[in-house]
C-alpha cells in the first residue's frame, strides 16, 4: 500500500481541521463523520478518535446542550392573543391566562424558568400579508417586534417572514361546518326493512298468489258438476291476488270455500303474515319518532351548485386568504357570486347559528367554540391539514430551548390531557346522531297522504267505471233501436 510521508499527513490533517472549524463557525455544524488514517495504528480510525477533533466535537454538543437546557432565570417574555373561549383567556387584569393555549404556555414557562406579561388585543383575526410584505392582525404584532411570543398559530410556508415556530403541537384540518338541524325521517315506512327484504317480500306474495290461483284451478276441475262449481269457477286470479293481499294485511274477508279449500296455504301465508307484522311493528315506534340530520350540501361544489347558502369566514385569516388568492375556480365562483361572508370571529359564528350559512374554520377552534351558541356539525372532509404550533419573534435565541419544554409536555402527554379538558368530545361533532321524541301528528304524516292517494285514486277508478257503463249501457240502447235516454 502507498504511505504517503509526516508532512503530507500534517498537511491533510490541517486542511481538514480548518474545513471543520470553519464549518462549525458558520453553520451549526454537530456531527462530522468519516474517518482518518493514524500511523501510529497503522489503520483507518474515526475523526471524533483524534483529541483535537474529539476536543471541538464535545464543545459543540456542549454549546447545543446549553441552548436546550437553557434556564431563563425569571426573564419576562411578552404573550399577545385576542380571547377564544377554552383556548386562551385573560383574566385578573391579564396577570393570569387558562384555556388549553394559556395552560400550555404556562407550564412551559414554569419548566423554563421565565414570567410571560399577557397582551390582549381587540383584533379578532390572525392577519395576512400585504402585497408590500408586511402583516396585519396578530402575526403583524410579532412580525413587527411588538411581542416575543403568540399562543398559537398554524404552520403554514408563508407565515415563516414574520415568525418562527415552535415544535408542532398537534395536527388540525380546515373543513365545512353547519347548525346541526335535525329532521323527521319522512320515509321511514319503506326503510324498515332493507330493499332486499322488500323484494324477497313481494316476490313470495305472487308466489303464494299463483299458487292459490293454481290450487282453486285444480279444485274447480275435481267438483265439475256440483253445486259448488260455479262459484270456485268464479275466484279468478284477480280475485286471488286480493285474497293473498287480505292475508298479509292480517284483515278482510275470505270466502268460506277458499279457506276449507286452502287451509294449508292460508295457515302458511296467516303465519308469514303474522312474522312480517311482528317484524315490522318491532321498530315502528323507534323509526316513526326519528329525527336525523341531513346534509344540506357535502362539498364547495355542491353547496355552490344546489344550495343558496354562503359561506362565512373570519376577516383577514388563512381561509379568507385562500378565497382571495386562489387560482381554483370554485373559490373563484363563491367571490364573484357575493357568496362568502367575511366577518368576526362572533359575528360569524352568529350568521350559521340564524341563517343559512356554512362556517370554513379549523377543527380544534370549532371544537373549543362547539356548545358557546348553538350545535354545529362538520360537512365532508377537511380541505386542509396543518400543524398547530407556536409563534415565537424571528430572531429569538432560545428557540431550542422553547422546543425543548414543548417537547416534554408532548412526552409526559400533558398537552393530550389539556385538549381532553379544554376541547369538546369528538362525540359532539358526529354528524350521524339522532334524537326520538314523543309520536306527534305530523310523524304519521305519510300513512296519511298514503290514506289520502288511495281515496283519490279509489274516487277516480269509480268515475271511471261510471263513464265506462253509461258508455256500454248506452251503446246497448242504441242497438236495440230505443231512443236513449237526455
Amino acid at each position: 500500500m502507498y504511505r504517503r510521508n509526516r508532512s503530507t499527513d500534517y498537511t491533510l490533517f490541517s486542511l481538514i481541521l480548518l474545513v471543520f472549524i470553519i464549518g462549525n463557525k458558520f453553520a451549526n455544524v454537530d456531527s462530522f463523520n468519516g474517518v482518518i488514517w493514524s500511523d501510529d495504528k497503522n489503520d483507518f480510525v474515526r475523526i471524533f478518535d483524534v483529541p483535537s477533533f474529539a476536543k471541538l466535537h464535545n464543545d459543540i454538543i456542549a454549546k447545543i446542550r446549553s441552548t436546550e437546557a437553557y434556564n431563563f432565570n425569571g426573564t419576562t417574555l411578552k404573550l399577545t392573543a385576542f380571547p377564544i373561549k377554552n383556548l386562551i383567556t385573560f383574566r385578573n387584569n391579564n396577570t393570569v391566562a387558562s384555556g388549553l393555549h394559556g395552560d400550555v404556555w404556562e407550564l412551559i414557562a414554569d419548566t423554563l424558568n421565565f414570567k410571560i406579561r399577557y397582551t390582549s388585543i381587540s383584533e379578532h383575526e390572525y392577519g395576512t400579508q400585504s402585497k408590500n410584505g408586511s402583516w396585519d392582525g396578530l402575526i403583524g404584532y410579532i412580525y413587527r417586534n411588538e411581542t416575543d411570543i403568540i399562543p398559537r398559530t398554524v404552520v403554514f410556508p408563508s407565515r415563516t417572514t414574520a415568525l418562527q415556530f415552535t415544535l408542532p403541537m398537534w395536527m388540525t384540518g380546515y373543513r365545512l361546518y353547519v347548525r346541526k338541524q335535525l329532521q323527521h325521517h319522512n320515509t321511514w315506512m319503506i326503510e324498515l326493512f332493507r330493499p332486499s327484504l322488500w323484494m324477497s317480500t313481494i316476490a313470495l306474495f305472487f308466489v303464494l298468489v299463483f299458487a292459490s290461483f293454481l290450487q282453486q284451478t285444480l279444485n274447480s276441475g275435481k267438483m265439475k258438476g256440483t253445486k259448488e262449481a260455479d262459484h270456485t269457477a268464479s275466484c279468478t286470479l284477480r280475485d286471488n291476488f286480493f285474497y293473498v293481499f287480505s292475508i298479509y294485511c292480517n284483515q278482510g274477508w275470505l270466502p268460506s270455500l277458499f279457506e276449507r279449500r286452502a287451509k294449508i296455504l292460508l295457515l302458511s301465508t296467516r303465519l308469514f303474515s303474522w312474522l312480517l307484522i311482528i317484524a315490522f311493528s318491532s321498530k315502528l315506534i323507534s323509526h316513526v319518532t326519528q329525527r336525523e340530520f341531513q346534509t344540506p350540501f357535502e362539498d364547495l361544489e355542491s353547496l355552490y351548485r344546489d344550495t343558496n347558502y354562503k359561506v362565512a369566514v373570519k376577516q383577514n385569516s388563512f381561509v379568507y386568504s385562500i378565497f382571495a388568492r386562489s387560482m381554483r375556480p370554485i373559490y373563484k365562483k363563491i367571490m364573484n357570486s357575493n357568496r362568502l361572508s367575511p366577518g368576526i370571529d362572533l359575528e360569524s359564528y352568529e350568521k350559521v347559528c340564524t341563517g343559512k350559512y356554512t362556517y370554513f374554520e379549523a377543527q380544534d377552534e370549532m371544537e373549543a367554540k362547539n356548545s358557546k351558541l348553538c350545535d354545529m356539525t362538520y360537512v365532508g372532509k377537511n380541505y386542509y391539514n396543518g400543524w398547530v404550533a407556536g409563534g415565537l419573534v424571528r430572531g429569538f435565541k432560545h428557540t431550542k430551548a422553547i422546543n425543548t419544554g414543548v417537547l416534554k409536555l408532548l412526552e409526559n402527554g400533558a398537552i393530550q390531557r389539556l385538549k381532553s379538558i379544554w376541547l369538546a368530545p369528538s362525540s359532539k361533532l358526529e354528524s350521524n346522531s339522532s334524537v326520538s321524541e314523543s309520536i306527534a301528528l305530523h310523524h304519521l304524516s305519510l300513512i296519511f297522504a298514503m290514506l289520502l292517494g288511495a281515496t283519490i285514486l279509489s274516487f277516480v277508478i269509480l268515475l271511471i267505471e261510471i263513464a265506462i257503463y253509461r258508455y256500454f249501457n248506452r251503446r246497448q240502447i242504441i242497438i236495440a233501436g230505443k231512443r236513449p235516454p237526455i
